[in-house]
Formats: structure tokens, C-alpha cells, sequence
């Protein structure tokens, strides 16, 4: 604050009291500037920063229960149609006396095969600095045993020779090779396999992304074998 002195002009002053007037108004309006809500907003960006946030119950040691629901939502299903069959030939005098020994068993039917991924096989990494989430999904595989569709189970068709006939052990022969080897070209099959992997990926991606916005972070989801 400059001091008026008495040699100085009417115009100097003048100017010395506007001045002076001024320095006065912002010192005022200094004082009035609340410092409660400054000091509780530095608080609050350092809880935010600082502090770390509540991750996801995805992340958590009991997350078995979310990753075996994601891993069942994530399952396809795939309809085969196959056959049951079993034949035997007539024995050379059996083909004299009427075709002893011969008989054919055919049974056509539909099965649905599900391709998935098993949970028990599933890790997933808490989140690094980035935010990033690795994943470690292993390849899709057959899970369980087909499922037969009782609807389309037809009746089977069964031609024997003279005083042979169709046991029950021939029928449970033919569908046991039959199913065997519906397994086998299943879990051959590339196609499904690499659909039903590709499917669970979505899931455990849009699920840990959806996780993640609830508590405000946005996860980047990374798959490993």
C-alpha cells in the first residue's frame, strides 16, 4: 500500500487512494475464499488416487462359481444324426438250412453333443498396472456324454435268419461302438471346437469389461492358452 504524501499533486493522489482502495478490496475477497471445501476436495482426489478400488468379485479366490456359470452360458450344442448297427453273416451250412446265424440290427438316431470349455481349467489374473486381465482359457473340448433326443429315436430295423434272433447284448454292442465313434469324430471336430472357444471368449470379455465399469475402470481382457 503506497502512503500519500502531502507534497505529491491533487491527480497523484487521487490515483494513490484508488489504489489503495483496491489492494483493500482484494485482500477482502481473499479472506472470503472458503478453505473447508478446497481441503476436502484434495481428500477426495487422494482417496481416489491413492486408495485402491474394490476389484470385482471376478478377481476374488471364490470366483469358481461366476467362471463355471460364464463357462455353461458360453457352451454350444450340436445335433448328430447317427446309426446303431450291427450285422452278422449266416455260417456256410447255416446258409443251406435256411440262413441260420444271420441276423442285422439297425437303429437310427440323434444326439446333441456339447462343446465347451472346462472351468476347472480356467485362471484368471487379478489386474496389473494398466488395467489389463489375463485370462488363461484352454482349449474347448467335448463336455460329458451326447444327450439323446428321445423325438427322434426311430424304431429299429432288424432281419434274422432261420432260429436266430436279435439279443438284447447285440443291441447294447451296436450302440456302444456307435457312440464311440460319434465321441471320436466329435472331438475331431475343429469347427465346433473352435467356435465354442471363440464364444467363451466373448463372454468372459463382456462380463470382465461390464465388471469393471461398474466399479469406473475399464479392463482390457488378454487370452493365453
Amino acid at each position: 500500500m503506497e502512503e500519500v504524501n502531502k507534497n505529491d499533486s491533487p491527480e497523484v493522489k487521487e490515483e494513490k487512494k484508488k489504489y489503495d482502495f483496491s489492494f483493500k478490496k482484494v485482500k477482502t475477497v481473499i479472506k472470503k475464499i472458503p478453505h473447508k471445501p478446497v481441503i476436502i476436495l484434495v481428500i477426495l482426489l487422494f482417496i481416489a488416487l491413492v486408495i485402491p478400488k474394490k476389484l470385482p468379485s471376478i478377481f476374488t479366490s471364490s470366483n469358481y462359481s461366476k467362471i463355471e456359470k460364464i463357462c455353461s452360458l458360453a457352451t454350444i450344442e450340436a445335433y448328430y444324426h447317427d446309426v446303431a448297427s450291427k450285422t452278422q453273416d449266416a455260417t456256410t451250412l447255416g446258409k443251406i438250412f435256411g440262413n441260420i446265424g444271420y441276423k442285422k440290427y439297425w437303429l437310427e438316431y440323434d444326439v446333441i453333443v456339447q462343446y465347451g470349455i472346462d472351468a476347472k481349467k480356467v485362471k484368471i489374473d487379478k489386474p496389473n498396472i494398466k488395467n489389463e486381465v489375463k485370462v488363461h482359457l484352454p482349449e474347448a473340448e467335448v463336455l460329458g456324454e451326447p444327450i439323446w433326443v428321445q423325438d427322434y429315436i426311430q424304431d429299429p430295423v432288424t432281419d434274422t435268419g432261420f432260429l436266430t434272433s436279435v439279443s438284447g447284448e447285440d443291441k447294447t454292442e451296436a450302440v456302444e461302438n456307435s457312440i464311440k465313434e460319434l465321441k471320436e469324430a466329435a472331438q475331431n471336430d475343429k469347427e465346433h471346437l473352435e467356435l465354442a472357444r471363440e464364444r467363451a471368449k466373448l463372454f468372459f470379455e463382456k462380463y470382465i469389461i461390464s465388471a469393471g465399469r461398474e466399479v469406473g475402470v475399464e479392463y482390457k481382457v488378454i487370452f493365453e492358452d
